[in-house]
């Protein structure tokens, strides 16, 4: 199994992780991530975004770790989708400081998983050229 390939399962299998995690345990949670309390509105906003999003990435990664040729794709896919997400997190975590343990966990991966695809994405184009 490829390195993109394991990659791409990971980011699958984390995405899936989070959904079932946030699905099945809607209340604990949200408040580990610090919302004290949400209304019925805000409830189906959590499950929609933390449950039924990242379960579509989820299946997304899958696909396009599965397929090889939809794997530089996925990689192209996870720059895109992580380099706003970091970008509003770092500007988040300092406009907010200090934030819950999970938050700063959730940033460590998001940037883990940035840094990974760019690199994947440069090797890639490198052995590309060669």
């Amino acid at each position: 199994m490829s390195f993109r390939v394991s990659w791409g399962t990971g980011i699958a299998l984390t995405y899936a992780v989070f959904a079932l995690w946030c699905t099945l345990q809607p209340t604990s949670t949200s408040q580990t991530l610090g919302y004290l309390s949400l209304s019925p509105s805000g409830q189906s906003e959590y499950a929609t975004v933390y449950g039924g999003m990242q379960c579509g990435l989820a299946l997304l990664f899958t696909l396009f770790a599965m397929k090889p040729e939809l794997r530089r794709t996925g990689v192209l896919a996870a720059i895109l989708l992580y380099a706003p997400i970091v970008l509003y997190r770092l500007i988040s975590l300092t406009q907010n400081a200090p934030l819950e343990t999970l938050t700063y966990a959730v940033a460590a991966l998001e940037v883990t998983m940035l840094l990974a695809a760019v690199a994947i994405w440069f090797a890639s184009t490198r052995h590309k050229r060669s």
